[in-house]
C-alpha cells in the first residue's frame, strides 16, 4: 500500500535506520550543522530550508526525536515515541530485523457485500503489514503475527469473518518459488531496477543535475523499502537484488 511520505516521515525513517543505512548523527560543533545537512539531504528536491527547519523543531517539540550529549559531544537520535509512530504509521517496519522461525500466519475472511467498507479497510491492513495474497481471500504472513492480526480483526469489527491459523512452511518444497509467487517479488524486483538504474546514472552527472538525481534516488528507495514485504532471506533470491541496493544506496550516501 503506498503512502506518500511526509517531511516528518522522512526524517524519522533515517534515523528510523531501517536497513543499517546510518550512524548516529553528530554534531560537536553547536547542534544544528551536522545533523540539519544531513537531514535536509533526504527531502524533496530544491524544499524551502525554512520550513523544513521549522517541521524538524516540531518534531523535537513532540518528542519523536531528541538531543543528546554524550562525552561532549552532541547526537540527535530517534525516541520511543517516534519508533512507536513510525510502526504505527508504517507497520510493515514491525518486521525489520525479525528473527524468522519458520512459522508464519495464515488469514482467511469471507465478508458480506454489505460489509465491504470493512472488508476494503482491511485488506491495505493486511498488505501494509506485509501479507502476500495466496488466493482472492487467503493472505500469507512469512512470519507469527497471530497476535496482531487478531487485534485488527477485532478493531475493524471482522471477528465473525476472519480466520487466522499458523502456517508451517516446512511442507514447501522450494520455499524461494513460493515466496517469489506468493509476494509478487517480480514487481519489487523491477521497482529496485529502476533505483539501481538511475544510481550508475549519477556516476556521468555533474552538478545541479546530479543533485537532483540523488534526491529522486533517495526519494524512491524509502516509498520502494516501504512497499517490501521484509521477508526473511530463507524466502528469497540468492542474488536478490535488495540486497544490491542496500549497498548501492550506502554507499551513494557516504560519497556525497
Amino acid at each position: 500500500m503506498k503512502r506518500k511520505l511526509r517531511i516528518q516521515d522522512r526524517i524519522l525513517l533515517v534515523l528510523a535506520d531501517v536497513w543499517d543505512l546510518f550512524e548516529e548523527i553528530r554534531d560537536p560543533g553547536g547542534w544544528m550543522k551536522n545533523y540539519y545537512e544531513t537531514l535536509y539531504g533526504w527531502v524533496p528536491y530544491r524544499y524551502r530550508r525554512s520550513n523544513y527547519r521549522a517541521i524538524v523543531e516540531r518534531t523535537l517539540e513532540v518528542g519523536y526525536i531528541e538531543r543528546i550529549v554524550r562525552n561532549g559531544e552532541v547526537f540527535i537520535r530517534l525516541t520511543s515515541k517516534g519508533r512507536k509512530k513510525l510502526v504505527r504509521d508504517f507497520p510493515i517496519l514491525s518486521l525489520v530485523g525479525k528473527k524468522w522461525k519458520g512459522i508464519g500466519t495464515l488469514v482467511v475472511f469471507d465478508v458480506k457485500e454489505v460489509e465491504r467498507d470493512k472488508r476494503d479497510r482491511f485488506r491495505p491492513w493486511l498488505l501494509a503489514l506485509g501479507a502476500g495474497q495466496v488466493q482472492k481471500s487467503v493472505y500469507l504472513f512469512a512470519f507469527d503475527l497471530a497476535y496482531e492480526i487478531k487485534l485488527a480483526v477485532k478493531h475493524f469489527g471482522l471477528e465473525k469473518e476472519v480466520r487466522v491459523f499458523p502456517s508451517n512452511f516446512d511442507f514447501i518444497e522450494d520455499k524461494k518459488k513460493f515466496a517469489y509467487q506468493v509476494w509478487k517479488l517480480d514487481r519489487l524486483e523491477k521497482k529496485y531496477r529502476a533505483i539501481l538504474d538511475d544510481i550508475e546514472a549519477i556516476a556521468s552527472r555533474k552538478g545541479r543535475g546530479r543533485e537532483k538525481l540523488v534526491c529522486k534516488v533517495k526519494q524512491r528507495f524509502w516509498e520502494v523499502l516501504l512497499l517490501d514485504p521484509m521477508l526473511p532471506s530463507e524466502l528469497l533470491p540468492e542474488d536478490w537484488i535488495g540486497y544490491k541496493v542496500k549497498k548501492a544506496v550506502k554507499k551513494l550516501v557516504k560519497s556525497i
